[in-house]
């Protein structure tokens, strides 16, 4: 009977120490996506957006820097996150982004919802934008 009692608590000690390490890696984790969107929202407030296209996936890379151009034009004034979801593997997140800007040749105020998915890379421990740059025209 000791015995056995002694081996359900080294098991508990065991899955706990093991979810233990588990929620660290997820907040590291998310602490890591708060770093991301927080770069993200800092470059395309700036209209740094060779930086924003760096934060992306490789898909999304090459059109983005294509429609840069287009965007000389192009002034933010405001990046709201409305909400994020985050999926059971911790490895994907979506939501809305609330975009205010102006464009400057017009003087008119706009405003855009952009759904955004991030992605988490293990290897080398980022997440990445898999969404592209916002239409802002």
């Amino acid at each position: 009977m000791r015995q056995t009692f002694i081996r359900y608590l080294l098991l508990i000690t065991v899955f706990t120490a093991l979810a233990g390490c588990n929620t660290w890696k997820d907040e590291d984790r998310m602490t890591k996506f708060n770093d991301s969107f927080r770069a993200y929202s800092k470059h395309l407030r700036w209209g740094h957006f060779h930086e924003v296209s760096s934060l992306m996936t490789t898909a999304h890379i090459a059109p983005a820097v294509a429609t840069i151009p287009s965007l000389k034009n192009v002034r933010i004034t405001a990046i709201e996150p409305l909400k994020w979801l985050v999926d059971e593997t911790r490895e994907n997140i979506s939501g809305n982004v609330r975009i205010d800007y102006y464009l400057e040749d017009r003087g008119v105020v706009k405003q855009i919802s952009q759904p955004q998915v991030w992605r988490w890379f293990e290897e080398p421990g980022t997440w990445k934008l898999d969404s592209g740059l916002p239409q802002l025209k």
